[in-house]
C-alpha cells in the first residue's frame, strides 16, 4: 500500500448552530498559532495501559534508554498522537517519520503505513503531495518501543522549507469527532463549513455544497480508506429538506478531488433513491433512478470493478437500482457517507444509523449480512435434499386430512398441530414443492376458527382435539411467512398472505402494548413466549401489507428480550413463558426448555436478512454461552442463568443454537455447530427433525427472505 498518511480537511468553526433557521451566515475562519498534537501515553506496548494525556508541542523525541515519563517504565511503552497539521504555504510537501521501534500512521481516516514491529531507526520512504495554504489536514500516529533505545520524529519539507521537524505553530490537538477509522472531509470546498460527528450509534452529517453531479462535486464526506472488495449499508434516519435535490447516502470514491470517479446510492428528501456515478475523472455524472418514494436504507457492494447499488424502505428487503463497471476507481479508495444541501449557502443536517462497512472481505453472497455456514456447500445441498425427502416421507400424510395433506406427530399418536403445518409450509416453499405446500395450506384453512387462524390441535380423525380450539401464534406466523415465500416463488398467494397477516396483527398482537400474544384468545404483556418472537417476519409483514404497526411489534420483542437479559446473567437464554417485563408467569415454565429453543433461529434470521444490531447483540450472548459448552455437549434444558437441567443431546436444542452461530466471527465454532446439526439424523421425533431441517436450510444460505 502507498505510504499515504495525511488527508485534506478544512478547519471547523466552533460557532454554535442557530436552531431557528436553515441558512446561516458564513463563519469566518480565524487561523491561530498551533499548540501541538494531543498525546496519549500508555505503559505497555499495545496502547491499552493508559497513563495520561498531554499536548506535545512537536514530535521530536529521543528517549534513548530512558522512560518518557516518571510514571512509565523505560521499556514496553506506547503513545498515540492525534490532531491536525496546517499548511503554511501552498505547494508540494514531503513528510518523513523517523522512529525506533515501530509506528503506524493514519490520515485520520485510514491506516496507510503500518510498521508496528520492532526495528531500528530509519527514515521511512518520503511521501509527497500538494497542500493548500491555511488548510488543516488530519493526522493520527501510534508508536511503541520494545526494548533498547526509543525515538520518534515527524518532519516535513516544502516550498521554501528545508527538511525539519514540523514546528508547533502548525500543529493542532483537535479532538476527533468520529471514531477511528472514520474521518470527515469537505470535497470541493463548499461555501459553508460542514462537519460530521458520531454518538450512540448515530452519524450526524451537516453537509454543505451545491451538488454531487456535473463534472465537479461539493459535499460532506465521512469516510474510511478501503482496499479491495467490500460494501457499505445503512439508514438515512433523518434529513433536512434544504432543497428538493439535496441528497444523503453512501459512496465509493477514488479520491478527495472534486472531479473524482465515484459511485453513490443517494436518498432525496422525497424518499426517492438514486444510483449516481462518474466513470472518469472530470466526466459527466450518470443518474439511474430507483424507487420514487419511501426509501431510506442504502447499500453499495463492490466486487472487483463492479459496483451494485440498492435501496429499501425496510432494511434487507433490497431493491437493486443498478450495476456499473468502473475500472477508474482503483483497488484502493474511499468508502463512506455523503451529504449535501444542494444550496451552497446552507447546511443539510442528516443522521445515519445501522451503518456497516464490510472491508477487505469479499461481499457475502447468501444473505445481505451473513453467508452460508456450510463447510462444503455441495454436501450441504445434498443433505438438505435427502433430509427433506425423509422428513416428508415420515411426517406428511393424507390420512385423516380431509382430502388435503397434514404433518403428523408420529410420537404423539399421529395427531397434528398448527405449528407443524407452519413448519411443513416453510419446508415445502424452500424445497420448491408446491403440491405439498398447497395440500398443507388447504388443510389449515379447513380448520380455521372465527378469527381466520387455524385451531391449533387436530386429532388423527380430523376433529378438534380437546382444548385444541383457537390459534397458536407461532404456527400462524410461520404459515403467513411461508405464504410470503410462496407468493414470491410461484405467485397467486397475495390475498391469502395479506389476509392472514392482518388477522394475526388484529388478534395476536396486544393493542396498546404491541406485545405478541401466544394465541388469539389469551396472553399479551401478562404472558408471552419469547420463542415465538420473529422480528424478521414482522419486517416482511410490514412490507407486504404496508402496516407500519409491525415496527412496534419488532421493538416490543427486542425490549422483552432485553428485560429477560437483565435476569439471565448474560447467557442470552430465554424462558418458555414470561411477562413483558421479563419476569416469570405464575404456574408457567421459566426455563430454557423445548418451547424456548427456537429463539436463536428466529433472531438469526433478523441478523442475516436485515442486519438489526439488536439481533446481533442477542446472538453474541447466545453464542458465547454455547461456545463455552461446546457443540457436542449441549443438553435439552437449562435454567435461564445457564445451569444444566436436561440430560439428552438432540436437534431441538443444537440446531437453533447452531443457526445463531451465523452471526459469530469464529469459523471453527460455526463449523462445529453446523456439523453437529448435520450429524443428528436419527429421524423419529417430529419437533426435533422439523427444527433441524429448517435450521440446516437457513445455515446453508438457502433461505432467502421473500
Amino acid at each position: 500500500m502507498p505510504y499515504r498518511f495525511f488527508r485534506r480537511r478544512k478547519s471547523k468553526s466552533s460557532a454554535p448552530e442557530a436552531s431557528s433557521r436553515l441558512i446561516e451566515p458564513l463563519e469566518s475562519r480565524v487561523l491561530l498559532a498551533g499548540t501541538g498534537l494531543k498525546g496519549e501515553y500508555f505503559d505497555n506496548a499495545d496502547l491499552t495501559n493508559y497513563k495520561f494525556t498531554r499536548t506535545d508541542a512537536t514530535l521530536n523525541f529521543n528517549f534513548g534508554a530512558s522512560a518518557p515519563d516518571a510514571s512509565m517504565g523505560a521499556d514496553q511503552y506506547s503513545m498515540r498522537w492525534t490532531g491536525q497539521i496546517e499548511a503554511p504555504v501552498s505547494g508540494n510537501f514531503t513528510f518523513y517519520i523517523n522512529q525506533d521501534d515501530g509506528f503506524r500512521a493514519w490520515g485520520a481516516s485510514y491506516l496507510a503505513v503500518d510498521h508496528f514491529v520492532t526495528h531500528a531507526s530509519a527514515d521511512e520512504t518520503p511521501i509527497s503531495f500538494p497542500l493548500t495554504a491555511g488548510q488543516r489536514y488530519g493526522v493520527r500516529i501510534e508508536y511503541f518501543k520494545g526494548t533498547g533505545s526509543g525515538q520518534i520524529q515527524l518532519r516535513w519539507s516544502g516550498p521554501g522549507i528545508a527538511k525539519q521537524v514540523i514546528p508547533q505553530t502548525y500543529l493542532y490537538p483537535s479532538a476527533a469527532a468520529l471514531p477511528s477509522p472514520w474521518v470527515d472531509n469537505e470535497v470541493g470546498a463548499p461555501g459553508r463549513v460542514a462537519n460530521a460527528t458520531y454518538a450512540n450509534g448515530v452519524f450526524t452529517l451537516k453537509g454543505g455544497g451545491a451538488s454531487i453531479t456535473g463534472t465537479n462535486d461539493q459535499f460532506e464526506f465521512a469516510n474510511q480508506f478501503l482496499s479491495g472488495d467490500g460494501e457499505i449499508n445503512g439508514n438515512v434516519s433523518s434529513m433536512q429538506n434544504t432543497n428538493s435535490q439535496a441528497e444523503s447516502g453512501a459512496m465509493f470514491r477514488q479520491s478527495m478531488a472534486a472531479n473524482s470517479p465515484y459511485v453513490g446510492v443517494l436518498i432525496l428528501p422525497s424518499g426517492a433513491a438514486r444510483l449516481q456515478y462518474r466513470s472518469t475523472a472530470g466526466g459527466a455524472v450518470t443518474t439511474v433512478n430507483g424507487p420514487s418514494s419511501g426509501q431510506h436504507w442504502f447499500r453499495i457492494v463492490r466486487s472487483g470493478t463492479t459496483f451494485t447499488g440498492y435501496s429499501s424502505a425496510t432494511k434487507g428487503v433490497w431493491t437493486q437500482i443498478g450495476q456499473i463497471n468502473i475500472a477508474s476507481i482503483g483497488s484502493t479508495g474511499f468508502i463512506g457517507l455523503a451529504s449535501h444541501a444542494h444550496n451552497n449557502a446552507a447546511l443539510n443536517k442528516s443522521t445515519f444509523d445501522n451503518v456497516q462497512v464490510l472491508r477487505n472481505v469479499t461481499p457475502t453472497t447468501a444473505y445481505p449480512f451473513a453467508d452460508s455456514m456450510a463447510p462444503n456447500q455441495s454436501a450441504a445441498n445434498t443433505e438438505i435434499a435427502n433430509s427433506y425427502t425423509a422428513w416428508k416421507s415420515k411426517y406428511v400424510t393424507s390420512t385423516g386430512a380431509g382430502g388435503f395433506l397434514r404433518v403428523q406427530r408420529t410420537e404423539n399418536n399421529n395427531d397434528t398441530v398448527s405449528e407443524g403445518i407452519g413448519y411443513g409450509m416453510i419446508l415445502a416453499a424452500y424445497n420448491n414443492d408446491k403440491t405439498t405446500f398447497d395440500g398443507l395450506w388447504n388443510y389449515a384453512k379447513s380448520h380455521f376458527n372465527v378469527h381466520g387462524v387455524m385451531n391449533w390441535h387436530i386429532t388423527p380423525q380430523n376433529t378438534i382435539a380437546s382444548g385444541g380450539n383457537n390459534g397458536a401464534t407461532d404456527g400462524d406466523e410461520d404459515m403467513a411467512f411461508a405464504l410470503c415465500v410462496a407468493d414470491k416463488n410461484w405467485g397467486g398467494y397475495t390475498a391469502d398472505c395479506v389476509a392472514l397477516i392482518n388477522t394475526i396483527y388484529a388478534n395476536e398482537v396486544e393493542s396498546g402494548t404491541n406485545v405478541l400474544r401466544p394465541g388469539d384468545f389469551f396472553g399479551g404483556a401478562s404472558q408471552t413466549n419469547p420463542s415465538y418472537f420473529a422480528p424478521a417476519f414482522y419486517k416482511i409483514f410490514k412490507a407486504k401489507t404496508g402496516n407500519a404497526g409491525w415496527d412496534n411489534v419488532v421493538n416490543s420483542c427486542y425490549q422483552i428480550l432485553a428485560n429477560v437479559n437483565s435476569k439471565n446473567s448474560g447467557t442470552g437464554l430465554v424462558p418458555a413463558w414470561c411477562k413483558s417485563d421479563g419476569t416469570a408467569v405464575a404456574g408457567q415454565n421459566y426455563t430454557y426448555q423445548y418451547d424456548a429453543t427456537r429463539m436463536p433461529l428466529r433472531i438469526a434470521m433478523d441478523w442475516a436478512w436485515f442486519g438489526d444490531s439488536r439481533a446481533k447483540a442477542q446472538l453474541d450472548l447466545i453464542n458465547a454461552f454455547f461456545k463455552n459448552i461446546g457443540a457436542t455437549n449441549i443438553k435439552d434444558g437449562y435454567s435461564i442463568t445457564g445451569t444444566v437441567q436436561g440430560q439428552f443431546h438432540n436437534a431441538a436444542f443444537v440446531s437453533p443454537a447452531a443457526a445463531g452461530a451465523i452471526a459469530s466471527t469464529d469459523t471453527a465454532y460455526k463449523t462445529a455447530m453446523f456439523n453437529e446439526t448435520v450429524s443428528l439424523t436419527a429421524f423419529g421425533n417430529y419437533y426435533n427433525d422439523s427444527i433441524r431441517l429448517i435450521s440446516l436450510i437457513f445455515m446453508a444460505g438457502k433461505m432467502q427472505a421473500p
